[in-house]
């Protein structure tokens, strides 16, 4: 799609010299000889760009600059300046204009302005897109619309209508595997049973057995009464054992045992106890890896993992993160009070260009913070840490060296971004283009002129992992 760019000024040779030098880098340039006429203009169409100049007949630059910036979706500005006034450019910067280009300017210097805003709108542009898709699809209390979290959640309904089967689900912390578990009991046939939740390393190995089946009075010397177990707790409904990479040796023989005869005995008891439990089990631990090493039983992995699932990391996924992102601004905004906080687009594409090593997790403790501890009604690149919002251009600017500048930087980190944003996509399509270019909410021609622009072949993605 062209950019489109709104060119204002009252002097026809800067209109003329300078709308003819955009239109032949494939423009779309509309002029305008004074603000009103821009206004007008701007009244009964969007536009992407607009180049206008401070000294202006009847209402000036500035003055023009605060009314665009009052409508409901403003086109980004470049201020044409005076030499030497710098007092109106710094006020054309706080009233939100993009940059400022001085008078007297060569062409090439404004065509290198256009090209830099040109990048930021493409960015918009593709946080846009991925907001006008239909609403996200969800599954019990996650959100995803990609196709990883499509997969998952197919399987999980799939998982839910077996009653009793049960689950290991792999992934790295924070990716969501108890969220996924309650999923599954919840749309279940034991639903209305409960979900009990245990964390494996939470617990010291020798109070872990009295927790999952419970004890007799006088089985130790602190039994003053006796108590259930977890098991008997999830009696009829479901029991998540999280972290089951971490129980011991000793602990999974018994847990077989549970599993393959479905009946528990309490520490200290005679009696045999029936149970009708779902158990689903969750580790971040690769337990293929764990048994080679001899710290996890091979037959109670095939026991646990009738159906495996697999939660994909957030970095796998970034085009949920808008998604994910709003819910908990609208979930802690609500809880804290607070009037719901906006989001900038570049604030947006720094989050997913972060690779979130602590996944969902991390993303939910951010965003928590972030509106626990600011009070600003937008969310920018301020607001973030250095680590996410800085990422990009920290990586650049020590590349660079100390000579680079500002503007430099910014277009590094913008084709950084974008490198980066499309190689992602087409490694989890596996080169798939035209899939690729629907998940990034882009036309397919768009997405294989960015592919171009940084040397990216889909040939190699599809047979990266051959």
């Amino acid at each position: 799609m062209k950019l489109s760019i709104l060119l204002v000024d009252d002097e026809p040779n800067i209109r003329r010299f300078l709308g003819n030098a955009l239109i032949k880098r494939d423009y779309s340039v509309e002029t305008a000889v004074s603000a009103e006429e821009a206004l007008e203009i701007l009244r009964l169409r969007a536009v992407d760009l607009m180049i206008l100049d401070i000294s202006l007949p009847g209402m000036d630059g500035l003055s023009a600059l605060e009314k665009i910036n009052a409508m409901d979706d403003p086109p980004l500005v470049i201020m044409i300046t005076a030499f030497g006034d710098v007092k109106s450019a710094v006020r054309a910067m706080k009233l939100g204009a993009h940059d400022y280009i001085t008078k007297p300017f060569e062409i090439p210097e404004m065509e290198l302005a256009v090209s830099r805003a040109g990048e930021i709108i493409t960015l918009r542009r593709q946080v846009d897109a991925l907001k006008r898709q239909t609403p996200p699809d969800q599954f019990g209390e996650m959100l995803g619309k990609s196709v990883l979290m499509q997969e998952v959640f197919s399987d999980l309904a799939k998982i839910a209508r077996s009653p009793s089967t049960t689950v290991l689900i792999t992934g790295e912390s924070g990716t969501g595997k108890e969220l996924a578990a309650r999923a599954v009991h919840n749309h279940s046939a034991r639903s209305q049973g409960p979900f009990v939740a245990l964390n494996c390393t939470a617990i010291q190995e020798t109070l872990l057995e009295s927790e999952l089946f419970g004890y007799e009075r006088g089985a130790f010397t602190d039994a003053k009464e006796s108590k259930r177990g977890l098991f008997e707790v999830a009696h009829t409904g479901s029991l998540f054992l999280d972290e089951i990479g971490d129980m011991s040796i000793k602990l999974q023989a018994k847990l077989l045992r549970v599993l393959e005869e479905r009946r528990i005995r309490r520490l200290g008891g005679q009696k045999e106890i029936l149970i009708d439990v779902r158990v689903i089990a969750a580790t971040h631990r690769d337990l293929h890896q764990e048994i080679k090493q001899g710290r996890f039983r091979e037959d109670l992995f095939f026991r646990l993992a009738v159906v495996p699932l697999h939660m994909p990391r957030l970095r796998d996924r970034q085009n949920d993160i808008p998604v994910l992102v709003k819910k908990f601004i609208n979930q802690f905004c609500q809880q804290l009070d607070k009037a719901v906080m906006e989001i900038s687009p570049e604030a947006m594409a720094a989050l997913m260009n972060y690779p979130w090593p602590g996944n969902i997790r991390e993303l939910r403790n951010l965003i928590e913070r972030v509106v626990i501890l600011e009070d600003s009604p937008v969310l920018t690149l301020r607001e973030l840490p250095p680590e996410i919002a800085g990422r990009s251009i920290g990586s650049v600017a020590a590349s660079e060296g100390e000579g680079s500048n500002f503007r430099k930087l910014k277009s590094n980190m913008v084709a950084q971004f974008e490198k980066e944003f499309v190689a992602n996509l087409l490694h989890r399509t596996k080169g798939n283009v035209s899939r690729s270019a629907r998940e990034a909410g882009m036309e397919r021609g768009a997405f294989q002129r960015l592919m171009s622009r940084h040397n990216l072949h889909s040939d190699d993605f599809r047979h990266e992992d051959n």
